[in-house]
Formats: C-alpha cells, structure tokens, sequence
C-alpha cells in the first residue's frame, strides 16, 4: 500500500488544501486516511483512496499522515509527509524589508532566482527562516559576496543576506547554494 499527498511543502499560516491518493496492489477490504492526531480523513474500499483536507499549520515543522488497508485479512499501512516553513522573502532596495517577493513554499533556499534591481545602487536581498542557511550566491557563475545580519520579519527570526555592493539598474539571474 503506498500513500502520496500533494503539496508537499506548504506555508507555516496559510490555509492549504492537501490532496491524498491511496493505492494498494490488491483488493482491500478497507482503505482509511488518518492524520497523525488518527482523525480520518478519508475511507473506502478496493485498489485506490482520494481524499482531501485543508490545514492551516500554526508553526514549522512536519505533518504526517497513514493510510491503512486491509488486503486478504492482513493490515498494510503507509506514511506521507508535509512540511510546514516559513516564506523566503528576496528582492532588492535599500533595506531588508524592501525583499517583498515570496519564494514559492521551499525547504531550503537552494534555486535559481531572476531580481530586479530598480534604482541605482541598490542592494541584492535574500531574506530566509533562521532555520536556513545560505552558503553561496553566484551571478553569471561568479561567488557575489553577501553579509547575513540576525532580523526580525513577521515577528519570528530570519537572517538577512545582503549584497556587498550596490547593483545597477536591470534584471539579475542568479543561483543561490
């Protein structure tokens, strides 16, 4: 038996429709989707389960969910994981809180990031849950320096990572390690 659910990352506050599709090899007496706290989510019969929830979690961290199937008299069961994680916030400006663009709900900063610098001499941001860390951040394959500072952003910690330099007018593509 094996259960997936969809998303798989989601953001720490924000009310998120979590899909589940259940499916065993054989037959099953009984299907039933749990969460964690054993309230059921979703019960039925045969080769596959569908079923939805909608959470809003209060804090980081990992909501787990089971399926268990009844196949021939023997119980089969399964687990899946969400992650629940706070924004990542970049952008460019004068200050940390001019990073306004959320990344998409993501476990690490890791990607490929496009920014636009709007004003002369304007600082590149990354502004990520204390939690992360940002080892590198390359523009057209060259290391571009940053300093990280200790912030608060919607009242929890966060590190600021900023630029060394002020950046020119234009759109910089860049990978963050």
């Amino acid at each position: 038996v094996s259960l997936s659910v969809s998303p798989t990352t989601i953001f720490v506050g924000d009310s998120s429709t979590l899909v589940f599709s259940a499916k065993s090899k054989d037959n099953a007496s009984s299907i039933i989707i749990t969460d964690d706290n054993g309230t059921q989510i979703a019960s039925g019969s045969g080769t596959s389960l569908v079923g939805s929830t909608t959470v809003t979690p209060s804090s980081e961290g990992i909501l787990g969910y089971s399926v268990t199937a009844v196949v021939n008299g023997t119980t089969l069961s399964a687990k899946s994981y969400v992650n629940c994680v706070r924004p990542i916030y970049y952008g460019s400006g004068t200050n940390y809180t001019d990073a306004t663009i959320v990344a998409g709900a993501k476990q690490v900063p890791n990607g490929k990031y496009t920014i636009s610098v709007n004003s002369t001499n304007n600082y590149i941001y990354f502004v990520v849950p204390s939690s992360m860390t940002i080892s590198k951040v390359l523009m057209n394959g060259l290391s571009m320096p940053m300093q990280a500072t200790s912030v608060q952003k919607d009242g929890q910690s966060y590190t600021s990572y900023q630029s060394i330099n002020g950046y020119d007018v234009g759109t910089y593509n860049l990978d963050v390690e």
